[in-house]
């Protein structure tokens, strides 16, 4: 789940993530990749990356490892905003590994509409606020140049590919697609 509140400045959020069913001294080794392609997504490319067996290739990294705990908040590497999946591999005190945990369904890490920090075009700050419409405002009714038009910009008012606010925007061009 995205951390709404309590992130710091840099235009991306960390991502709540928590689990049962490791002993204490059992590692928990948290994995992620994203859909991709930001901020044009399903444009140009992106999708939701295959389930992985241990150890886990591309597009997966390593995020965490996490010993003694059920709960850990990640934050990827800035700048790097996506739509974000995890999987998870349990390593007992023997070395054994775990068969993959279920995916999750995705998880957007940065606030739709934070894209202007108040001093630099397309770079949040984890506000939306004035400078954020006013950007938008100084854009709107604006010629696009794409697909792809990669501003971020503009992922603020797309149609997501749900009704709930934290859903992966859909791009909106005559070449997007439906997923």
């Amino acid at each position: 789940m995205q951390l709404k509140l309590g992130n710091d400045g840099d235009g991306t959020t960390k991502i709540n993530l928590s689990w049962s069913g490791a002993l204490p001294a059992d590692s928990v080794l948290i994995y992620r990749a994203g859909w991709g392609n930001y901020p044009e997504y399903d444009d140009i490319g992106g999708g939701v990356p295959p389930t992985p067996a241990y150890p886990p290739g591309a597009p997966w990294t390593l995020a965490q490892k996490v010993v003694g705990a059920s709960s850990v908040a990640d934050e990827v590497p800035w700048p790097q905003r996506d739509f974000w999946y995890y999987v998870a591999f349990v390593k007992d005190a023997c070395g054994n590994i775990s068969a993959v945990s279920n995916k999750t369904t995705g998880t957007l890490n940065y606030h739709l509409g934070d894209v202007h920090n108040g001093y630099t075009n397309c770079l949040g700050n984890n506000l939306v606020n004035t400078s954020d419409i006013s950007f938008l405002g100084a854009n709107y009714g604006a010629t696009l140049t794409g697909p792809p038009d990669r501003s971020p910009a503009w992922t603020w008012a797309r149609p997501r590919t749900t009704r709930s606010t934290p859903a992966r925007p859909r791009t909106t061009s005559s070449t997007s697609k439906t997923s």
